[in-house]
């Protein structure tokens, strides 16, 4: 009864640090190794064993670079965790504020965003350009005129849509 206490404190705390992610059933069949892709590359907690074989970490079960591995007749449900995106207001692009717009967009390539559409925006010659956040699900917006990036924001994932 302690151990389910505190697994929920844990993922009350990192619920508070991070959105939760969807619930994530991951099986080893006949004992076979299984990889199950998640969203994002948060950290993986097991929420409920669902196989008689023990499900261990880092013995029969491990968060990697492609999503929860399981193993040796490991079957359980996994809670993930979707870190927030970094504030895009407090300094991490302060660098792309006034820049010319391509060398902007060309920064921002490098960090690993991925460009996913443009629209005029309100004002006369002003264009938004939304991009991918790698590794999570948010999106950045950022406003160009004359032909500099005038502010770089993050928003919701919807408006990356």
């Amino acid at each position: 009864m302690k151990t389910a206490a505190v697994l929920l404190l844990c993922l009350a705390t990192l619920d508070a640090l991070a959105m939760r992610g969807p619930d994530v059933t991951c099986e080893s069949r006949d004992n076979q190794r299984t990889v199950c892709r998640i969203p994002g590359d948060g950290p993986v907690h097991l929420l409920r064993q669902l196989s008689d074989a023990p499900c261990i970490e880092n013995r029969s079960w491990s968060r990697t670079s492609e999503g929860i591995d399981v193993d040796n007749g490991c079957r359980a449900v996994f809670a993930t965790v979707v870190p927030e995106p970094e504030p895009a207001n407090r300094n991490t692009y302060v660098d792309l504020i006034d820049a010319e717009a391509e060398g902007a967009r060309a920064a921002l390539l490098e960090r690993g965003y991925t460009p996913v559409r443009s629209e005029k925006g309100d004002s006369e010659g002003e264009l938004r350009h939304f991009f991918r956040t790698p590794g999570r699900p948010a999106c950045l917006r950022a406003v160009e005129r004359g032909g500099k990036y005038r502010d770089v924001d993050g928003v919701v994932a919807d408006e990356c849509l």
